[in-house]
């Protein structure tokens, strides 16, 4: 997993022989398969050839990526499963302004509407400062009450978003 929330897929071959292409299958059952990209191969090589593939958009929970040789004769041979655990959007939501200069700041944030969202704002010993309700996707906290210095909050999702006050 990326820092960018992207899935990096890579894998080598110390040998090929009358390789055509890879093709990446993903699946969130296990069961279900469809194809989400291809890489061409070197054919034919004795030397070691490394490859990725770039899922750009993986699926929050499990998805398990099935790579699948391809000969030029057309021969399909499954080389194996990968899974990898999404849990949350990565880097989904945003404070600004970031350092907090007035008595508020913008929550801009794409968590799901058909769950109840809140936040926890905490200090940096861990106290619980406020919490509050997520009601839109660009939402205004108030901070009023805070002392200048270092706070997170922390989203129903699991982020965590570091922010100062001045």
């Amino acid at each position: 997993l990326q820092p960018d929330g992207k899935v990096n897929l890579s894998w080598q071959t110390a040998y090929e022989n009358n390789t055509s292409k890879f093709i990446i299958e993903k699946s969130t059952d296990a069961v279900n398969y469809k194809e989400v990209g291809s890489v061409a191969a070197a054919g034919n090589s004795s030397i070691t050839k490394n490859y990725e593939f770039i899922d750009v958009s993986p699926s929050v929970g499990t998805n398990y990526y099935r790579l699948n040789e391809i000969d030029m004769d057309g021969a399909k041979k499954q080389l194996g499963i990968r899974a990898i655990t999404i849990t949350t959007n990565v880097n989904t939501a945003v404070v600004y302004p970031n350092p907090v200069t007035g008595s508020s700041f913008t929550l801009s944030s794409q968590l799901p509407s058909t769950i109840q969202n809140t936040y926890i704002l905490t200090d940096l010993s861990g106290k619980i400062i406020q919490r509050g309700y997520i009601n839109s996707t660009r939402q205004q906290v108030n901070v009023s009450q805070l002392s200048p210095g270092f706070y997170t909050i922390k989203l129903s999702d699991g982020e965590v978003i570091p922010w100062i006050k001045n």
